[in-house]
């Protein structure tokens, strides 16, 4: 479940996207990161969400996972932006105008099959 309140304790699902927003960052950072340093040019672009601006309702663990991102652009833009030559960016799109019958699951996971 994308959004939930705290007093829901969708414990598992907030392990999977710890998982996806969290490690699935650091992982790809670790990987093209001594390539780009190597090449002393590159450019990593992050994407947030301004779930990582201002946290909205039920969003707390995705609002964390998104001021994550913020962080780690930060970090990666003061360590080796200037010292390395690589640009480091992140986009926060908004919230989307979608029809009613259709969830964020659809547009996110599976944005090819819509029958909308």
């Amino acid at each position: 479940m994308l959004f939930s309140k705290w007093s829901e304790r969708a414990v598992d699902d907030w392990d999977r996207m710890i998982d996806t927003n969290l490690r699935g960052y650091v992982h790809a950072i670790s990987a093209v990161l001594p390539g780009l340093i190597a090449r002393r040019s590159g450019h990593i672009l992050n994407l947030s969400s301004v779930a990582g601006i201002r946290v909205g309702h039920a969003g707390g663990v995705y609002s964390a996972t998104k001021f994550f991102i913020r962080g780690v652009t930060d970090s990666l833009r003061q360590e080796v932006g200037s010292t390395h030559g690589i640009q480091v960016s992140m986009i926060s799109p908004g919230a989307l105008n979608q029809p009613t019958d259709v969830t964020v699951y659809d547009i996110v996971i599976h944005p090819t099959r819509q029958d909308w």
